[in-house]
């Protein structure tokens, strides 16, 4: 289950971690112990490895199923808006020193293959419902059918 986040952000950024903590609590059972979380950063160039360290503390992140990542900001930049298909844009600052990076509220279910099982909009409970639900699915069966019918 991939998010994305930033560490200086204070709007929709600590409300994904938290959603992220949840799911990681609810998963904690046997059958849920082979979902694992990233959060990657959208502002590399302030997320450094303590930084999101710290965040990660912040929301009980267990580090054996929730890893944050960051890099060259080229590099993550490439990976959100390429295979990961999202989108990141500085669009000024809200505070004083604070970026205001607008980015995906969405969380992507990504299989062992890299290939994307689903999207789901953070704000539908809905949909996070079903999240945990095709992740359990995934995790249990290794990912042998495609989510939303075919094969």
């Amino acid at each position: 289950v991939i998010n994305f986040i930033f560490t200086r952000c204070d709007t929709i950024c600590p409300v994904i971690a938290m959603k992220t903590q949840r799911l990681q609590d609810k998963t904690q059972d046997p059958r849920g112990a082979g979902i694992k979380m990233v959060s990657i950063t959208v502002d590399p160039e302030f997320d450094t490895p303590s930084r999101l360290t710290e965040f990660g503390k912040r929301y009980k992140a267990e580090a054996e199923r929730w890893r944050f990542l960051t890099g060259p900001k080229d590099k993550i930049t490439a990976l959100i808006t390429g295979p990961l298909m999202t989108t990141m844009d500085k669009d000024g600052d809200s505070k004083p020193g604070t970026p205001n990076i607008v980015h995906s509220g969405y969380f992507l279910l990504v299989d062992g293959n890299l290939t994307i099982r689903g999207v789901y909009d953070s704000n539908d409970i809905h949909k996070l419902d079903e999240l945990e639900h095709h992740a359990r699915f995934l995790a249990r069966t290794g990912g042998g059918k495609k989510f939303g019918g075919g094969s």
